[in-house]
């Protein structure tokens, strides 16, 4: 599940885990808000963060201005 496409712009499944981080959220809270299996989000979370579209703050993750920003306009990275 790669959370950026090819062309730069994010995935719906990326779309809806920086939307639901908008409050710092755990993985296991994520993964029931989401709907997807909790090994998904953690590798998800990875990525995301590597991208700098998350930040783990503790045990939980928080969208980043960079994130906020690629879910508004185009989702580009």
């Amino acid at each position: 599940m790669p959370c950026i496409n090819a062309d730069g712009n994010i995935s719906r499944s990326a779309e809806l885990i920086l939307l639901t981080c908008h409050t710092a959220v755990t993985c296991e809270d994520l993964a029931r808000e989401v709907k997807l299996p909790l090994f998904r989000i953690r590798s998800a979370s990875r990525e995301l963060t590597a991208a700098g579209l998350l930040e783990p703050v503790g045990d939980r993750f928080l969208t980043t201005d960079k994130g906020n920003q690629a879910l508004e306009g185009s989702n580009k990275v």
